[in-house]
């Protein structure tokens, strides 16, 4: 079975389209495929959040720029972040930096959440600090933010001066990180001692308000870590 047909079977068997971006995946990038899907696209047969995934499972350059209209349409979060890791996948040299633009400039959030998502995947060494300066800049949100900083394993050094900030928002963004970082079923590692005497502080702090579940998480690291 060719890619293309692949492709089609994805396109009208819904349930089979994780199992096919699998195959295609395991499959070199294959820029004639890659036009077959578009094409269906650009005829309405295949919806965006489906092109975009499928996308970024062929993988080759020819889909970028498609991958990326579809990214900038605002046709949905599933739309968004597949489109933005399909960017990712392509190792096109501007996908970072393509990306980035988008987060700092595009006017829907879940277009900004989604190309977060790709930048992501590349997983450059400078994305804590743009996952950091947008939440700064109000591009996104709290809860989105810390989870994905979290993702980055910050240094206990730099979580610290979030934690000691003399602004609040800064001390909830810290809080909202170590939160993200200790709870259960997470690859991210803990914090070390120092950041939880600071989490310490925080929590003592009446006029510092978070979610009681991420309270009551935090004061359970403490008392752990104290044992």
């Amino acid at each position: 079975m060719t890619s293309s047909n692949l492709i089609d079977d994805a396109i009208h068997d819904r349930r089979s389209w994780k199992k096919i971006g699998d195959e295609l995946a395991a499959l070199p990038p294959d820029s004639d495929s890659a036009r077959h899907l578009m094409k269906a696209y650009r005829n309405g047969s295949c919806q965006p959040w489906l092109t975009a995934f499928l996308l970024g499972c062929i993988g080759d350059p020819v889909g970028y720029d498609t991958a990326r209209e579809i990214l900038l349409s605002d046709a949905g979060s599933s739309s968004a972040s597949y489109a933005s890791v399909a960017m990712a996948k392509m190792k096109i040299g501007s996908a970072y930096s393509d990306l980035r633009d988008v987060l700092m400039v595009n006017g829907s959030r879940k277009v900004r959440q989604g190309a977060a998502y790709g930048m992501e995947k590349l997983k450059r060494p400078q994305l804590l600090a743009d996952l950091y300066i947008a939440h700064r800049i109000k591009k996104l949100s709290r809860h989105f933010a810390s989870w994905h900083i979290a993702h980055c394993k910050p240094s206990d050094q730099w979580l610290v001066e979030r934690l000691k900030s003399d602004e609040v928002d800064e001390q909830k963004l810290g809080c909202a990180i170590v939160d993200a970082m200790v709870r259960s079923n997470t690859p991210m590692g803990n914090p070390g001692h120092v950041v939880a005497a600071v989490i310490q502080s925080c929590l003592s702090d009446t006029d510092l308000t978070m979610m009681s579940s991420r309270r009551k998480c935090l004061t359970e690291w403490v008392e752990q870590l104290d044992a």
